[in-house]
């Protein structure tokens, strides 16, 4: 708290809330989004800052259709990062409560940024090759197994294994990659649904830890289709990717469960199994 007191002069009538939600980072959001401050739980995490500090200064420069966190409070060593934030909700807190209309132009504002995303270049990015995304698939789902096994019927359970350890690598290694600057974790809780844009509200993104070289539909997943259709259809996606984003969105509920059964929160693991039978075992069975 000292660091923000420091540098934003706060006032008893100043708002200051903690999230505890992140592995890498504690953060503190001032006045529910004017000024935002994330400090890296471990030496590793400042990497993640220091990819994300060079992404945000790219997009300085760009006319983007959403909103992006401006930075203005940075630590030499980037001990700590502070942005102007960006007011709002997530979007995974609002999706299911959202009409159809509303969900079409999120997507679409979605889809536009990432095609801009996409056409930009960051040199000395990491390259994210698709042995090593298998390699992080299998391992997500190997830290969520104890869970899945106790969970699911016997038969659900081999059709996620059957999912992970054969479908998904092959038919991501049949469609090949096309790598391009992602932004890496661009799910629902990354994307905020905001006021400050437009009258009638805007988009915006954050966290842009994970940016690099990865292939085009690592930024196409999520747990509504409607949200990503409108994407893709933005985005101007070709079979392919169309095809790649629908197995991410697959295996999107198991890659959330590690986070949840780390903390021992058993309402975040009961929703990843939720989504695990809708979209998922539905297919699957």
């Amino acid at each position: 708290m000292s660091v923000l007191r420091r540098e934003l002069q706060l006032s008893t009538s100043d708002r200051v809330e903690y999230e505890d939600e992140g592995w890498d980072s504690r953060v503190y959001i001032v006045n529910g989004g004017e000024a935002v401050f994330k400090f890296p739980r471990s030496d590793r995490v400042i990497d993640q800052y220091r990819t994300e500090v060079a992404v945000l200064r790219l997009l300085e420069s760009q006319q983007l259709p959403v909103d992006v966190p401006r930075l203005r409070w940075l630590d030499p060593e980037l001990r700590y990062v502070g942005y102007e934030g960006i007011r709002g909700r997530r979007l995974s807190d609002v999706l299911d409560s959202l009409g159809a209309e509303e969900k079409q132009r999120a997507g679409e504002m979605v889809g536009r940024f990432v095609l801009r995303l996409h056409a930009l270049d960051l040199p000395g990015a990491r390259v994210v090759d698709l042995d090593a995304e298998i390699a992080n698939y299998v391992e997500k789902f190997n830290l969520s197994e104890d869970v899945l096994r106790a969970r699911l019927s016997a038969t659900e359970f081999t059709v996620v294994s059957d999912f992970f350890t054969d479908e998904l690598p092959a038919e991501l290694r049949r469609f090949g990659t096309d790598l391009k600057l992602c932004h890496g974790d661009l799910g629902p809780w990354n994307i905020i649904t905001s006021t400050a844009s437009t009258p009638d509200g805007g988009i915006g993104v954050i966290d842009f830890g994970d940016a690099g070289y990865w292939d085009a539909s690592k930024d196409f997943s999520g747990r509504d289709p409607d949200f990503l259709r409108a994407a893709l259809d933005s985005y101007g996606a070709d079979d392919g990717l169309r095809a790649k984003a629908e197995l991410r969105s697959r295996a999107f509920p198991v890659l959330d469960m590690p986070f949840y059964i780390g903390k021992g929160r058993d309402d975040g693991v009961e929703m990843c199994l939720d989504d695990v039978r809708r979209v998922l075992l539905a297919r699957g069975t």
